[in-house]
């Protein structure tokens, strides 16, 4: 969904002082158990394509406070 935003307006960022090695999109995941994640191959491409950094951040879900 992000890439899609971005698609056909790189150049009108540039305008304004933002260049594709200035973009980030981070994925924040708090989990239970076990942590899975997976990312199609034409999303990937985009995002190496357009030198775009990915981040992932994983962490375990707390226990409950008592």
């Amino acid at each position: 969904y992000f890439l899609s935003l971005l698609e056909g307006k790189y150049e009108k960022l540039e305008s304004i002082g933002i260049s594709r090695e200035d973009i980030s999109i981070w994925v924040l995941y708090e989990y239970e158990g076990q942590c899975n994640m997976e990312y199609d191959p034409v999303s990937m491409k985009k995002i190496g394509e357009n030198g775009i950094v990915l981040c992932i951040s994983c962490w375990e879900k707390e226990g409950e406070l008592s």
